[in-house]
């Protein structure tokens, strides 16, 4: 056999051996199992809680005001104390100061002016966002955003390559439809569609990571609990660290190696899953919405 047969032959054990694991993993992401039961959830989530209120002092350093609504709203199906302190600590420190145009997002009636020229600055979804909630014309006249009205947004162009693109374009869909902003009847259209996209996303990218998590989350968020494969939220649940939190990342090799092989966001990288605030927050909001249905 020459040495081109010998190499092509080589490739393609290892091509056949990549695709076996590749399948073995997306029916162990997909596989039946019970669902978990309340108990499971409540004790999960207070252990997330917890977390989150041992590290108030280091939490409190990250302005993010996306995970701040997600420690309120978890607070309001909850009525946990902890969660509303923390949270009125957050809004004593970022909100009380007249001009935060993110008050928007914590209260409809708000007055704060939106400062277009540091909204171009933002990050697409958080341009979405600022439009959705007061639903402002002069933002909703912008290309950029109009496009993010359209199901197919993140099927294009850079957007495609973004983990996160469908949950927060659904993130400021929702927002359109909570503030009643735009045509109702395609926003919920779109909606749907993106529902099907993060079903499908589930189902083929077995990497419990921060967008994982995310995924799972705004299919409840959006009235999609149902859609929820048991097994997808008992991964969920399994990656929760010692220590109560989540990380945003997953070991596929440790044994033997001081920072282990992770899955990340983005694709694999050798580092140490620590719990993150971003996302611990998402996982409190996902369990909050569950108990509150009775999932």
């Amino acid at each position: 056999m020459t040495l081109l047969k010998r190499t092509l032959a080589a490739l393609g054990g290892l091509l056949l051996c990549l695709v076996v694991v590749a399948g073995v993993a997306v029916w162990w992401n997909n596989r039946a199992v019970p669902a978990p039961d309340e108990a499971a959830l409540a004790a999960s989530l207070e252990r997330r809680i917890a977390w989150l209120d041992t590290g108030a002092g280091e939490i409190l350093r990250e302005p993010n005001p996306m995970l701040w609504w997600m420690v309120r709203e978890a607070a309001r199906r909850t009525d946990d104390s902890r969660l509303s302190q923390l949270f009125a600590r957050y809004e004593g420190q970022y909100l009380t100061h007249g001009g935060n145009m993110w008050a928007h997002l914590f209260d409809e009636g708000s007055t704060a002016p939106i400062r277009y020229m540091e909204v171009e600055r933002l990050p697409y979804y958080n341009q979405y966002f600022l439009y959705a909630l007061p639903c402002d014309k002069l933002l909703g006249a912008q290309e950029l955003i109009r496009r993010q009205d359209q199901p197919d947004f993140c099927d294009h162009g850079r957007y495609r390559f973004m983990p996160a693109c469908v949950t927060h374009q659904l993130v400021g869909l929702r927002f359109l439809q909570h503030r009643q902003c735009g045509d109702q009847a395609a926003v919920r259209s779109a909606i749907a569609q993106l529902q099907r996209k993060l079903e499908g996303q589930l189902t083929w990218d077995v990497r419990v990571v921060d967008v994982y998590i995310q995924r799972v989350l705004m299919l409840a968020e959006s009235g999609a609990a149902e859609r929820i494969k048991p097994i997808w939220l008992r991964r969920v649940l399994d990656a929760q660290m010692s220590d109560g939190g989540w990380s945003g990342t997953r070991p596929i090799v440790a044994a033997g190696l001081a920072t282990p092989l992770c899955f990340t966001q983005s694709g694999v990288a050798f580092t140490v899953p620590r719990s993150t605030f971003h996302a611990t927050a998402q996982g409190v909001l996902l369990t909050s919405l569950l108990l509150e249905n009775g999932h």
